[in-house]
């Protein structure tokens, strides 16, 4: 009975885990086509357009924490949603904020 539960968890855990990879994959490409749908139509894209001044300072310094609280702060974000735009501004910037 046991064998069966860890076997049948072992079948389950690889096949979420083929699936995570499968929308990596299509997540990477989706990237690349919106990247070339950007350049093609010279559309200028600043990851960091509509922070302030403080939060692109804090990311600058490599103080994450504080940009979080800044963002929050200044936009009324939770916590997560916070964290998660700063990370995806940190993951899409060209300069050196991370």
């Amino acid at each position: 009975m046991i064998a069966a539960t860890i076997g049948a968890s072992i079948v389950v855990i690889l096949t979420v885990c083929q699936r995570i990879w499968v929308l990596e994959r299509r997540v990477i490409a989706l990237n690349s086509k919106l990247d070339a749908l950007l350049k093609n139509s010279r559309i200028e894209y600043d990851p960091t357009e509509g922070l302030s001044e403080q939060v692109i300072e804090a990311l600058k310094q490599g103080d994450k924490i504080e940009a979080v609280k800044l963002y929050k702060t200044a936009t009324g974000a939770s916590l997560a949603e916070a964290k998660q735009h700063i990370e995806d501004v940190q993951i899409e910037s060209d300069c050196d904020i991370r």
